[in-house]
């Protein structure tokens, strides 16, 4: 019993040193994908009672839409929820960490969602932005690989941990020459309108054009409608991305939840 012990003290050592030398990625909306629109208010929040100190009736609104379909244990992920305007109205909703940790969430949403937070398209926008935050946790009972690799295009934002469902989604679905597609296109004023092209061509591969950008928006959009649009399963890749989530019982789970 005392080596055992000793063996699984000197694992987490292992462990814990490794975790000190991989650089973690540090989520940031790229500026071909997101241009910044301006905030137009800015909330602190560490718990869904925090809502009903919100004044305005429909950013309190949408935020408890958000805690409800958020999972009990990812409320605590939220610490900040904004409002934006995108004037050329090409962003509904994102998500990124919050400096200095990169431990938490910032939700924001566009002023032209106010008020529609409970309809089909806004709760897929919400558990497309849940799935972000979702892609860059640990697999449950998997644990960190000993050589972890990481390819050109998560270097460059910081790499997801080796164990995490981004990680997991990208080497299952996602090739060397995808990667480096997705790598070309941060580089593109017109990103989105690139991957749409190319969705057109592929359509078999992918749930949506803005789905073929990048693996962290395939992985969003591909749960996203496993969540709330589920499609008969056949023998393509799209459908492959949409059941590969049904092998986690804990994301199986919460499409129960949506109402």
């Amino acid at each position: 019993l005392q080596a055992q012990i000793e063996l699984l003290q000197k694992q987490l050592i292992e462990q814990k040193a490794f975790e000190s030398q991989v650089e973690y990625v540090a989520v940031e909306r790229p500026k071909t994908v997101f241009n910044g629109a301006p905030v137009m208010k800015r909330y602190a929040i560490t718990k869904e009672s925090d809502v009903k100190n919100i004044t305005d009736l429909k950013h309190r609104q949408y935020l408890k839409r958000v805690y409800e379909i958020f999972p009990d244990e990812f409320d605590s992920k939220l610490r900040e929820f904004m409002v934006f305007k995108d004037k050329n109205g090409e962003f509904g909703a994102f998500v990124e960490t919050l400096p200095p940790n990169n431990e938490y969430w910032s939700f924001a949403i566009n002023t032209d969602l106010l008020g529609k937070e409970r309809t089909d398209t806004s709760t897929e926008l919400i558990v497309h932005e849940l799935a972000h935050i979702i892609s860059y946790e640990s697999i449950a009972g998997r644990p960190l690989p000993q050589n972890a690799t990481c390819h050109a295009y998560f270097k460059s934002r910081g790499c997801p941990k080796g164990n995490s469902y981004l990680t997991a989604y990208t080497k299952d679905f996602w090739s060397v020459s995808d990667l480096s597609r997705a790598l070309k296109l941060r580089k593109n004023p017109d990103a989105v309108d690139a991957a749409d092209e190319y969705f057109q061509d592929n359509e078999s591969e992918y749930v949506s054009g803005y789905a073929a950008l990048s693996p962290e928006e395939d992985f969003a959009e591909s749960y996203a409608q496993y969540v709330t649009n589920r499609k008969i399963q056949n023998s393509s890749m799209a459908s492959q991305k949409l059941w590969w989530f049904d092998q986690f019982t804990n994301l199986k789970n919460i499409r129960s939840t949506i109402k």
